[in-house]
């Protein structure tokens, strides 16, 4: 129940501060770039959270488990790489607001996960 809680919070602030962007640059194109790195940056801090769970719980001499980290490196990388390649075409040179917005989310994971107590 706790790691659902940080899941909301994190889910919430992030969208949040996706509406500031969004609000911030009023144009439909820009909107759409906006949107497109947001759902590319929940997916890649998704997959962040799933690579930390698989190296503090499997076992790191099989070859299946290097090959699975590697994959999910991989994937996070084509991922953001596609979503900022798509948000430059939908938004030329603004596209510093959505980046901006990602490291912010970056942040916003990193307080949410954060174990206190």
């Amino acid at each position: 129940m706790h790691t659902k809680i940080k899941i909301n919070k994190y889910i919430l602030l992030t969208f949040l501060t996706t509406v500031l962007c969004v609000v911030l640059e009023r144009n439909t194109q820009s909107t759409i770039g906006i949107s497109i790195v947001y759902l590319a940056t929940m997916i890649n801090h998704y997959l962040l959270v799933l690579m930390t769970q698989k190296v503090m719980a499997s076992n790191k001499s099989s070859n299946s488990y290097n090959y699975k980290l590697i994959l999910i490196i991989i994937s996070k990388f084509m991922i953001l790489i596609g979503a900022l390649y798509l948000a430059v075409h939908f938004m030329g040179n603004r596209v510093i607001i959505p980046v901006i917005n990602y490291v912010v989310q970056i942040f916003i994971l990193g307080f949410c996960l954060k174990k206190r107590g």
